[in-house]
C-alpha cells in the first residue's frame, strides 16, 4: 500500500521539526519504509517561525538528492492576520506546490487539520474539522485543552458548531468547578444518566429552562441572540 503524507516537518532548521539534515533524512527514510511515496514539507508560518520560500526551496532541493521519496512544497499555515493578508496578496506562496490548496492546523489539537482552496474555504473547513475533532474527543472522554480566545490583530477566531459548543461548555464548566456528573445531577434533581446527555455531542438538546438551571449551578453565562 502506498501513501501520500500532506503534513510533515521534515525540513531541518526551520521550525520545531527536524533539527539537522541527518534528522531530515532519517524521517524521510522512515516514511518511505512505511509505504509513503510522496510527502509535503509543511514548515510553520506563524509569529514564531519565519516562512522563507527561498530557504524552503533550497532545503527541498538538498534533501531530494538524498531522499527515497518525492518531496513537495507546502506550509503549516496559521490563521493570523498577517498571514492571511500576505496569502491574499501572494496566492501561491503558502499553497501546496504553488497550486490551489492551503493546509490549516489547530496546533493545540493533535491531528486536527484541514485544507481549502481559498482563505474562506479554509476557514469553513476549519470549523468543520474543529467540530469533528471535538465531537470525537468528547465522546471518547479524551482530555481537551482549554480553549484560547485571542483577540489580537494577528488571530482569527473559529468556533465549533453549536451541537458541539453547548456540551463542551457544560463539560468544561463542570470540570472547572471540580464537580462530578453525579453531583451536578443531584443538584438539578435528575438522574446522572439524564444529565450525562447534556455533555454528549449529538445528544445534548437542553431546553431553555435546563440551560438556565445549568448556568446557575455551573456559573455559565447564558446569552440568547436572535439570528
Amino acid at each position: 500500500m502506498e501513501f501520500v503524507d500532506i503534513h510533515s516537518h521534515i525540513l531541518y532548521g526551520l521550525d520545531d521539526g527536524a533539527k539537522t539534515i541527518e534528522d531530515s533524512v532519517a524521517m524521510l527514510e522512515l516514511a518511505a519504509s512505511d509505504g509513503t511515496t510522496d510527502i509535503v514539507a509543511t514548515p510553520h508560518a506563524n509569529g514564531q517561525y519565519a516562512f522563507d520560500p527561498a530557504v524552503i526551496d533550497q532545503r527541498i532541493a538538498e534533501l531530494s538528492a538524498r531522499a527515497p521519496i518525492r518531496i513537495h512544497r507546502g506550509c503549516d499555515f496559521h490563521l493570523q492576520f498577517d498571514n492571511i493578508q500576505d496569502a491574499l496578496a501572494h496566492p501561491d506562496k503558502y499553497t501546496v506546490n504553488h497550486k490551489g490548496y492551503l493546509l490549516v492546523e489547530f496546533p493545540d489539537l493533535r491531528g486536527c487539520l484541514t485544507e481549502g482552496k481559498t482563505i474562506r474555504e479554509a476557514l469553513d473547513h476549519g470549523r468543520e474539522a474543529l467540530s469533528g475533532w471535538l465531537f470525537v474527543a468528547i465522546s471518547k472522554g479524551d482530555e481537551i485543552p482549554p480553549g484560547r480566545i485571542r483577540r489580537a490583530r494577528g488571530y482569527h477566531l473559529i468556533v465549533p458548531d453549536v451541537d458541539v459548543a453547548i456540551p463542551l461548555a457544560i463539560l468544561s464548566a463542570r470540570k472547572r468547578r471540580g464537580l462530578t456528573q453525579a453531583q451536578v445531577a443531584d443538584t438539578l434533581g435528575m438522574s446522572q444518566q439524564a444529565y450525562r446527555k447534556f455533555e454528549m455531542p449529538g445528544k445534548s438538546n437542553p431546553t431553555l429552562r435546563s440551560l438556565r438551571r445549568l448556568s446557575e449551578v455551573l456559573g455559565l453565562e447564558l446569552s440568547l441572540r436572535a439570528a
